[in-house]
């Protein structure tokens, strides 16, 4: 398997998932695990510019219609962050919100401004719902 980094962005990501471009290989792909808390902490960690480990996809080509080829990717690593992300642009769960006294945070985190506390994705300032569709991957994704 040879390795090329291209940056994506979450757009990118969430569309090729909804399109059904990006596939999981039940061999060894689990199906949705994460708790809405994990979703919810992954797209905090990208509103603070935190490290997120590269997704891995493998091009899969295919004889398409009238001879084209037909490519899919399937999602080697990095599936549960697709997911999070694609289920958080349908507006399916709200960001944590860092003052809720029940979440267990540590106090210099519920110090700094977080614009996007509590907010879907519908709700985003324009302005953080295109920082979010622009996050590139692998740096942030």
């Amino acid at each position: 398997m040879d390795f090329r980094p291209e940056k994506q962005t979450a757009h990118q990501l969430v569309k090729a998932w909804e399109a059904g471009s990006l596939t999981r290989n039940p061999e060894y792909q689990r199906g949705a695990a994460w708790s809405k808390s994990q979703k919810q902490a992954l797209i905090d960690s990208l509103f603070r510019a935190y490290p997120i480990p590269p997704i891995f996809l493998e091009r899969k080509s295919s004889a398409g219609l009238f001879g084209s080829a037909a490519e899919k990717y399937e999602i080697i690593d990095g599936q549960q962050r697709i997911l999070a992300l694609a289920e958080f642009c349908r507006g399916e769960f709200p960001l944590l919100n860092p003052t809720d006294e029940k979440l267990r945070l540590p106090h210099s985190l519920r110090g700094k401004e977080t614009p996007w506390g509590g907010k879907t994705y519908e709700e985003l300032p324009p302005e953080l719902s295109k920082f979010l569709d622009e996050a590139k991957s692998p740096r942030n994704i």
